[in-house]
């Protein structure tokens, strides 16, 4: 399809849709799961989580919440997606994305985004 940003080989704006692997510590708190890229809003389209013990996910813009409290038990699996151009949740320019842990649990999988500069 001519003009789209996704698939047009030949636009110079084509996105580079990317896989970045989710696996935390069993500590609570805040873990950055894509460092912060200047400039550029970080798309996120696609997810796939699991926790070691049941515990509570809020995805984060840097200190911005993003989402309200996701609850995940232990064992379960998250499986979220969209199709691009749409995306599922994206930070603001020039933030990481972050997903705060409650409790000690470990979360392992992996989401699908990719980095734009339009808001």
């Amino acid at each position: 399809m001519v003009g789209d940003p996704f698939a047009d080989s030949g636009n110079p704006n084509t996105k580079t849709l990317k896989v970045a692997p989710v696996s935390t510590d069993a500590v609570g708190g805040d873990k950055t799961l894509i460092v912060a890229i200047p400039g550029q809003r970080l798309k996120v389209y696609a997810l796939v989580l699991s926790a070691s013990v049941a515990t509570t996910l809020t995805w984060k813009s840097g200190a911005t919440a993003l989402s309200g409290a996701y609850s995940i038990g232990a064992n379960a699996l998250i499986a979220l997606v969209i199709e691009p151009p749409a995306y599922l949740f994206g930070t603001n320019p020039g933030d990481p994305l972050i997903l705060n842990v409650s409790g000690l649990a470990a979360i392992a999988g992996w989401l699908s985004y990719w980095d734009d500069d339009m808001v």
